[in-house]
């Protein structure tokens, strides 16, 4: 399983964190795990090609987590061949179909040509390439997921956005790979997002093995936020950039 972190950003600009998202590689299959803007140029520079792009796993409907599946149904439709494309999943949270609907109001001239579905899954799991799949409500919105994905070469979770809860805590339980947002510095609580005393009180609850925090606000990046986490969590720990990537199981 290769994890490579694609956006490691907020809707704010800032240089080497663009906006969220991540490419997911297993048992020969390709994802991306939500789609913020510049993820397709991102996953290009990584090797995948947009027009075999099959699936594509969304945390939650806001902007810098969603934009660049416009830009990705643009490119397919200029694409030579596009009614022989193949399918093309979205699996999100509820709402999911009535926000596509009202996005192909605003761009209408971009409507997929193709064998195109959208799944709410909800709290549903499933299979996907070689990996099991489940998702968790993180309320960072009424719908936002988190996804856990188990396999052979062990155990990967994307908070998206999230709030901190017990529930969130048995969901990553033991993961040998958690990328979690921390938006903000220890002690500024948000609620609707995590810090970094919270981020860390998570992983070292969790017992997680590898811990890598994307998502930081201006705020976050301008303290020392390995040493503010450092003070709960006891593993390892990647403060992620766009590009940076993981392969499980570690030492592969």
């Amino acid at each position: 399983m290769d994890v490579i972190v694609l956006g490691a950003g907020t809707a704010i600009p800032s240089s080497g964190y663009s906006p969220a998202a991540i490419l997911l590689r297993s048992g020969g299959e390709e994802a991306l795990l939500d789609c913020g803007p510049g993820a397709l140029i991102k996953a290009a520079q990584q090797g995948l090609d947009y027009f075999q792009l099959q699936t594509i796993f969304l945390t939650h409907l806001h902007s810098d987590h969603t934009l660049d599946l416009v830009t990705l149904i643009q490119a397919n439709e200029s694409t030579p061949g596009v009614n022989n494309r193949k399918p093309l999943g979205i699996f999100s949270c509820s709402g999911t179909r009535e926000w596509f609907e009202k996005l192909m109001i605003a761009f209408p001239d971009i409507s997929p040509s193709y064998s195109f579905s959208i799944f709410e899954n909800g709290l549903n799991a499933w299979d996907w390439a070689d990996l099991h799949v489940s998702t968790y409500l993180t309320g960072h919105t009424k719908n936002s997921l988190a996804y856990r994905f188990d396999g052979k070469d062990g155990s990967f979770v994307f908070t998206g956005d999230a709030i901190f809860s017990e529930g969130l805590v048995r969901f990553c339980a033991r993961a040998d790979l958690l990328i979690s947002e921390c938006s903000f510095p220890e002690g500024q609580h948000n609620p609707e997002h995590l810090s970094a005393d919270q981020v860390g009180n998570l992983a070292e609850k969790a017992s997680v093995h590898h811990l890598a925090i994307t998502h930081q606000y201006p705020a976050a990046h301008a303290v020392d936020l390995a040493k503010q986490i450092g003070r709960q969590y006891s593993g390892k720990l990647t403060l992620a950039m766009d590009g940076t990537s993981f392969s499980l199981p570690e030492g592969r």
